[in-house]
């Protein structure tokens, strides 16, 4: 597979590889320079897809540097929204190797930051956001273990104050006020030692 032609594109930085007459890839200008690619050299397929994962990696780092300067992310976030970009994953997964060793992307930091954000929501809710925000089940144990079970009655005392504002304080409003914890992730125990409160309250 011979190279060619090797254009400059607009974006600067950037070039066109040309394989057999044919538009093969885009590349950065420093991956052609560490490579040493010039017009009639012979390469394989081997080597051509490493250069173009070496171009993307540096690009979906400089990315990714981009993105994390701008917000605090976990890996799988920064991941889906290169994929998008258009990026290659081969080349995203290095960069993201990389931003892991200097310490640019952590997970549990990310988990931890999120849980301190989030206050006055259940543990099962935050667990299931960062779930689903693709963070690992033994990070996000990890995040979530210093929220004792004091924290978590007064987080749903918090919203179930909310709730009952402009309520009137009648059996059904406290079975809907049950109902609207339970939706919030609190769990049984948590609802009724909530309702028990306000029962008490009540009767002060």
């Amino acid at each position: 597979m011979i190279i060619t032609e090797i254009s400059e594109q607009k974006k600067k930085g950037r070039y066109n590889l040309f394989i057999d007459d044919a538009f093969y890839s885009g590349i950065d200008e420093e991956v052609i320079v560490i490579n040493k690619l010039k017009v009639g050299q012979d390469l394989t397929k081997e080597q051509l897809e490493e250069i173009v994962v070496q171009s993307e990696k540096r690009r979906a780092f400089e990315k990714l540097i981009d993105m994390i300067s701008r917000k605090l992310c976990c890996e799988k976030e920064i991941f889906d929204k290169l994929i998008k970009k258009g990026f290659n994953s081969d080349g995203i997964r290095l960069a993201i190797d990389l931003a892991k060793d200097y310490g640019y992307i952590d997970d549990l930091t990310y988990a931890k930051s999120f849980v301190q954000s989030n206050k006055n929501k259940s543990v099962r809710e935050l667990k299931n956001k960062l779930l689903f925000k693709g963070v690992k089940k033994s990070i996000i144990e990890e995040a979530v273990s210093e929220i004792s079970a004091e924290d978590e009655n007064d987080n749903a005392w918090f919203l179930a104050q909310k709730y009952m504002k402009n309520k009137s304080f009648d059996k059904k409003t406290f079975a809907n006020l049950y109902n609207f914890l339970a939706r919030k992730g609190f769990d049984n125990a948590v609802c009724m030692n909530v309702i028990h409160k306000f029962k008490i309250d009540l009767d002060d």
